[in-house]
């Protein structure tokens, strides 16, 4: 027995002695971790290009507009976007709750009135293609009930698109549901079919003034997006205006071709527009306050995704202290700042800075874990984070490729150009791929023009039927 009891007191102090061991490591990292860091410069800096944006009142706001977008019919959407504003903000600031009530006057219902046709025409235009030019051709009676049992909507549209001014002036918090994004494309639809027909009418200046309006909006979203999605809701906006313009201009007699065309058309995509640091500015106070309130709340979706339980409660407790927001902050500050850096480059150098932005993110913020004593937690969250924003930015500086196609394409039909003529004249023109000055290409087969971005997958392939 005597030998029995000594390896049961061994295997008593063998525990005791990982407990005492981890107790004081667990002091140890504790007494590492009491203060958090103070506000870097980079940090300083995101803060103040924050603080700074323009305000824009809220009835000159097309943000305000475009949040109650989706409202019934009858209800004024400017109204509703300042009910939906006060509500978020009063409703942010006194949940501390993983899970928040939706916004009452919300119209979850909101659907947009589409045939079976009319979906199938839609899916197809996804791409402009002869298909697709096909199914508008041959179906305009459809099309036409269509436009008139959503006039209301593309009123709302029209309404929207004439507002100069956008800012976005909700807390940034994952909790809130985003805009009716998909409502704001069926409205755009509507206004290119519509555009359409008022083109095979021969009506040009009608057709200037809504693509002037479309195209307008949409890039200043573009310039004054304050986080990333948004930026690229304004992307792909504009690859909608630019494709299906083309398709509205091709049925334009050739002689008024010209003089539809808006004339931002004819400006190239700005510094501004395509710069990526205000959006990631706006993903930086973002995820400042995420990285607050998981904090504060350690029944959290960004940390523990599973229900509440009391072995995430201790854990996080324990865990807690570990987790340094202002030092974690300052890592992402000075990564959005190296990556902005890296990437601010002419069109002929982007190709090689978006590979050299990449590597600078990466070594910035996946770094070897656990590499210190000190916010480990943050560090493992920075270090699994899998989000690259190159990959967005590629997206958006091919918008000027998109933009040069489109405008090539209605020059070269204003010139009434046979198509066998295309692939000389896309020689002769100014307007080329921004990235490697070479000619865009012509494909004989589909008769269009196409541009290859730098968007990897068909994201990046883009064409004009000519």
């Amino acid at each position: 027995m005597s030998i029995v009891n000594r390896i049961v007191k061994l295997i008593v102090w063998f525990f005791v002695a990982i407990v005492v061991l981890l107790a004081i490591g667990y002091i140890v990292l504790f007494t590492i971790n009491f203060h958090d860091q103070p506000p870097s410069s980079a940090a300083k800096r995101l803060a103040q290009l924050s603080s700074s944006r323009t305000q824009v009142e809220d009835d000159y706001n097309g943000y305000v507009y475009l949040l109650g977008f989706s409202a019934k019919q009858g209800v004024e959407p400017q109204e509703q976007g300042k009910k939906y504003i006060q509500w978020a903000q009063k409703t942010v600031s006194e949940s501390a709750a993983s899970i928040i009530e939706e916004f009452p006057d919300r119209n979850s219902d909101f659907k947009v009135q589409k045939s079976k046709l009319i979906r199938e025409l839609l899916q197809q235009c996804r791409t402009i293609d002869s298909a697709c030019l096909y199914l508008l051709e041959h179906n305009q009676d459809s099309i036409l009930h269509w436009i008139e049992s959503n006039r209301w909507l593309m009123e709302r549209y029209q309404t929207l698109i004439r507002y100069h001014e956008w800012a976005e002036i909700v807390p940034y918090d994952t909790r809130l549901p985003l805009p009716e994004y998909s409502a704001v494309f069926d409205a755009q639809s509507l206004l290119f079919t519509e555009a359409w027909l008022v083109a095979a009418e021969g009506d040009a200046e009608k057709v200037k003034t809504l693509l002037t309006r479309d195209v307008g909006f949409w890039r200043e979203v573009l310039g004054s997006s304050d986080i990333l999605i948004t930026k690229m809701i304004a992307v792909a906006a504009l690859k909608r205006h630019f494709s299906w313009s083309n398709l509205v201009l091709r049925a334009l007699p050739n002689e008024v071709v010209s003089e539809s065309l808006p004339e931002s058309w004819q400006l190239p995509i700005t510094e501004s527009e395509r710069s990526m640091l205000r959006c990631m500015t706006g993903e930086w106070v973002f995820s400042k306050s995420m990285l607050e309130r998981a904090k504060l709340d350690f029944n959290n979706e960004y940390i523990f995704p599973e229900q509440y339980s009391s072995i995430s409660s201790i854990s996080w407790i324990l865990l807690r202290p570990l987790l340094k927001t202002q030092d974690s902050s300052n890592q992402l500050a000075e990564a959005i700042l190296a990556f902005d850096e890296t990437l601010n480059q002419p069109y002929s150098s982007y190709p090689h800075a978006v590979e050299q932005a990449t590597s600078v993110w990466l070594s910035e913020l996946r770094r070897p874990f656990p590499g210190r004593a000190y916010n480990l937690v943050g560090d493992l969250l920075l270090s699994v984070s899998d989000w690259n924003p190159a990959q967005y930015a590629v997206r958006v500086t091919d918008l000027e490729g998109v933009r040069r196609l489109a405008l090539v394409a209605a020059e070269l039909r204003a010139w009434s150009l046979t198509p066998q003529k295309i692939e000389g004249a896309l020689k002769e023109t100014e307007l080329r791929n921004p990235y490697n000055g070479e000619p865009f290409l012509w494909n004989e087969a589909s008769e269009s023009i196409e541009f290859h971005g730098l968007e990897e997958g068909e994201r990046g392939q883009h064409s004009i039927l000519y």
